[in-house]
């Protein structure tokens, strides 16, 4: 993958600096994440966790650098979290759906605010829903 680590946040920081506005960090702590994922999955669910892990660790070794490259694409993106949410809908909910409510109350809490926010591709379309039915119909995202 050519992104360097932390580069989508140092962009966002120019890009907040180029409009004027703040840079916010509205993800939730990811010990909260962490401790609500591993409730939700139960001993069955860690279990089948742990072994699809080794799996796909498994494959992913023998990957060459452009098929992880592809991964990273926004339809491969939304494949595996449609794998994710049908294979471990728990786990699923904590990292992905309640991250995207969260992240999205906290846009709207800027209460209209110039602001910048970096999330991950997996994200984007989940705190789009989340911010359109928090706002009024008027308003655009």
């Amino acid at each position: 993958m050519n992104t360097a680590p932390g580069s989508d946040f140092l962009q966002a920081i120019e890009s907040a600096q180029m409009v004027q506005a703040r840079v916010i960090l509205i993800d939730r702590d990811i010990r909260t994440t962490m401790e609500r994922m591993w409730k939700g999955l139960g001993f069955l669910g860690k279990t089948r966790f742990f072994f699809y892990l080794i799996k796909e660790m498994l494959q992913a070794r023998s990957m060459k650098p452009e098929e992880i490259e592809k991964l990273m694409e926004q339809g491969e993106i939304d494949e595996a979290l449609g794998e994710l949410a049908e294979r471990f809908p728990a786990l699923k909910m904590a990292l992905v759906d309640e991250r995207d409510a969260h992240m999205a109350s906290r846009i709207k809490a800027c209460g209209g605010k110039k602001v910048v926010v970096a999330i991950g591709a997996g994200h984007l379309e989940g705190v789009i829903r989340c911010l359109q039915s928090l706002q009024p119909t008027s308003e655009k995202v």
